[in-house]
């Protein structure tokens, strides 16, 4: 199972590679826009192994996950099956969102 935790600022050190990795110009993958709005979406995080993965509450109530991310070189089929794994195990919606074009046709 994932460990999620609140976003902090003490986590901004550890998740901006993984950011910039990314190379995303959407709003949502800045530490800022993360750091901002993790309160109105009760954004969680879990570092673990190659991996950050994301845990949000949407409007609706509904909690999902963003597409995972890595700094190049991780198994995103193993931390997509970690995701379906972990909302099994919590009982929750298997629903990932923000994941890119390039991973669609890589899954």
């Amino acid at each position: 199972m994932l460990e999620f935790k609140k976003l902090e600022l003490t986590d901004k050190e550890r998740l901006e590679p993984y950011l910039a990795h990314d190379g995303s110009i959407m709003a949502d993958r800045t530490f800022a826009a993360l750091y901002i709005w993790r309160d109105y979406y009760d954004l969680q995080i879990c570092f673990k192994d190659d991996f950050v993965y994301f845990l949000s509450k949407k409007h609706e109530g509904d909690r999902s996950y963003y597409m995972p991310l890595d700094m190049g070189g991780g198994d995103i089929e193993k931390a997509f099956c970690e995701i379906e794994r972990d909302s099994r195990d919590k009982g929750l919606p298997y629903r990932v969102y923000l994941v890119t074009e390039e991973i669609k046709e890589r899954l």
